[in-house]
């Protein structure tokens, strides 16, 4: 499939413009009777992260990791003046042929630009996949013997900002239909009714899940809170072909060589 603005999923309805969004979840958060509907839903069992009288963003990812992607997501977050929660789950699997999974085990570091423009890049591969792949990502260890979530953390202390908060979310994800995925996703959205606003982009690859699961959960959850869940897009669409943004900057190669002299 091309990779163009016009083959990526139809996500308008879904989606809330982020200054509505804040707005819309400051008034839901004084409605008693929706919060209580929200939690009588997960038993009040509501992860503490998200436990807040204030809007909070959200960023779901298998690994918090400082690539242009999340960076983004922090200046989001810096120029609405709100938290952004980023929930890891360790306990998902590590494969080679999922590109975002990918993508944390071979990191695609942007050095600087030709002189055509076009940008410079370096791959550097830390995980021998063959010998992860099917592993959970709190069993991967890198070349040098690092836990794989421990190199990204290092990564992320980098990038420390007060309103940012990692969770490692996986014995709570675990507990509601991960093996169901539209039944997971039902469950996922309904805290996007009263305690979080999720921020995410749908690339041409997503097409199918936002037909089959996105959209049928959505749908759901809004028709039983009587409110949409809050979805905001992470990446305009104008955006999404002009650069990688799941590779990172130059400075992360220093990083990385900092945390192998560490680790001597």
């Amino acid at each position: 499939m091309k990779n163009s603005i016009e083959n990526l999923p139809d996500v308008n309805r879904i989606l809330t413009p982020m200054a509505n969004a804040i707005e819309e979840m400051r008034m839901r958060k004084l409605d008693d009777s929706l919060l209580q509907s929200v939690n009588e839903f997960f038993d009040s069992n509501i992860p503490n992260h998200f436990k807040s009288d204030t809007p909070l963003l959200y960023l779901s990812r298998h690994i918090a990791t400082p690539n242009f992607e999340t960076l983004h997501a922090i200046k989001i977050a810096k120029d609405n003046d709100v938290t952004l929660i980023i929930g890891e789950d360790l306990n998902d699997k590590f494969v080679s042929n999922n590109f975002l999974k990918k993508s944390l085990g071979k990191l695609t570091i942007i050095t600087g630009k030709a002189k055509n423009g076009d940008p410079i890049i370096e791959n550097t591969t830390l995980v021998d996949f063959n010998s992860y792949s099917g592993q959970p990502f709190n069993k991967v260890l890198t070349r040098g013997g690092t836990p794989l979530a421990d190199v990204h953390k290092f990564l992320m202390s980098k990038y420390r900002d007060s309103r940012v908060v990692v969770s490692n979310e996986s014995n709570w994800v675990g507990e509601y239909h991960k093996g169901d995925i539209i039944e997971y996703y039902k469950m996922f959205l309904s805290l996007m009714i009263v305690h979080g606003i999720m921020l995410e982009f749908y690339a041409v690859e997503d097409s199918e899940f936002v037909d089959e699961v996105l959209a049928p959960a959505f749908n759901f959850v809004e028709s039983k809170f009587g409110h949409k869940p809050l979805i905001c897009g992470l990446i305009e669409p104008e955006q999404e072909f002009k650069k990688n943004w799941l590779a990172y900057p130059k400075e992360v190669k220093g990083y990385l060589n900092e945390l192998t002299e560490v680790n001597k």
